[in-house]
């Protein structure tokens, strides 16, 4: 996967779980916060400051992004309350170890009695679980790095799932030869030929979400899709090849 993979608001929205609308009112309540932005400038003598980013203005999301607002659905989810998922998804560390695997951020451990929380490496996960639970302490666990690759496969499958109906909405787009349009009857037949691939597409979008190596399949796809003169939707067959 490249790491600088980007997808619009629909498909991310999708990818966490959540409507569309729903993922803009997250945004535009302060989710992530300032995570992945640089500082804005500041003169010498005074320490540069980081506004609460207003990510509803965003209108592309990448891997870490999707990542940290997956965490917030989870705990969400949980029963955690929205401060809670406010503060842990607003981490810079935390973001930042989605895109360079700190280890020390595989594990977050959850206490809801006080509503605080820690993450760990798996080298001290369970020393820490053993403790707390001897010391009868509430907890809540959550595999990031687990999260992190369940994520992976989740764009993937949207992905597959909107490039598939990409090509199912827009055949008509390719039923010329050259500058010439086809005859009516040719014409509707390629037009179903690059439905049916669509649908072949679409359809791959399940066994991505489990995990499975799709990749051959769907270039094997596109080369059918190029012999008819088709292809898929630029941006959103690029960024399925980055997720791959």
């Amino acid at each position: 996967m490249n790491p600088n993979l980007k997808i619009k608001t629909a498909q991310a929205a999708a990818v966490v779980g959540i409507s569309y609308e729903g993922f803009r009112t997250w945004l535009k309540k302060g989710l992530l916060k300032s995570t992945g932005r640089l500082p804005e400038f500041s003169a010498p003598e005074e320490p540069a400051k980081i506004d609460d980013a207003k990510r509803w203005k965003w209108s592309e999301f990448g891997f870490a992004d999707l990542c940290s607002l997956r965490i917030a659905k989870l705990l969400l989810d949980a029963g955690q309350s929205w401060e809670m998922a406010l503060t842990v998804t607003g981490e810079q560390k935390l973001w930042e170890s989605h895109r360079n695997s700190f280890r020390e951020y595989d594990y977050l451990i959850l206490f809801p009695t006080d509503r605080s929380y820690s993450f760990c490496p798996p080298d001290e996960l369970n020393q820490n679980i053993e403790q707390l639970k001897a010391e009868k302490v509430a907890l809540y666990v959550i595999n990031v790095q687990q999260l992190r690759q369940s994520t992976l496969f989740r764009i993937r499958s949207v992905l597959l799932k909107a490039v598939g109906e990409e090509i199912i909405r827009t055949p008509w787009a390719y039923v010329v030869d050259g500058s010439s349009v086809l005859p009516l009857e040719e014409g509707k037949a390629r037009e179903k030929q690059i439905s049916l691939i669509g649908e072949q597409v679409m359809a791959l979008a399940p066994s991505a979400e489990g995990g499975a190596d799709v990749q051959k399949d769907y270039n094997q796809f596109v080369c059918e899709l190029q012999a008819l003169g088709a292809r898929p939707h630029a941006s959103l067959g690029a960024a399925l090849i980055e997720a791959f």
